[in-house]
């Protein structure tokens, strides 16, 4: 797993990029999780507010970083709807 009998630094990003980017198809259907993970996201009473939105925050990061951002209306009106009952 060690990349120190690379050459230069583009041999290096290349095995890093294979190694941890995963191809094509894998990057999609990491997608494809956490945008479901996005539209099926809600927090039970157990969970409560601050864990909840600990969780949310760690699908949005998720999203983010795959640029996939979704639209900040959507995300709080995502949020307040998967709220439990008060």
């Amino acid at each position: 797993d060690d990349f120190h009998y690379l050459d230069d630094a583009r041999e290096i990003w290349l095995a890093v990029k294979a190694r941890f980017g995963g191809n094509e198809e894998s990057k999609k259907m990491r997608k494809t999780i956490m945008k479901q993970a996005f539209s099926e996201f809600s927090v039970s009473e157990e969970e409560g507010l601050h864990k909840g939105y600990v969780k949310f925050q760690k699908i949005l990061s998720q999203l983010n970083q795959m640029q996939e951002k979704p639209d900040n209306d959507d995300v709080n009106i995502k949020f307040l709807s998967a709220l439990p009952p008060s």
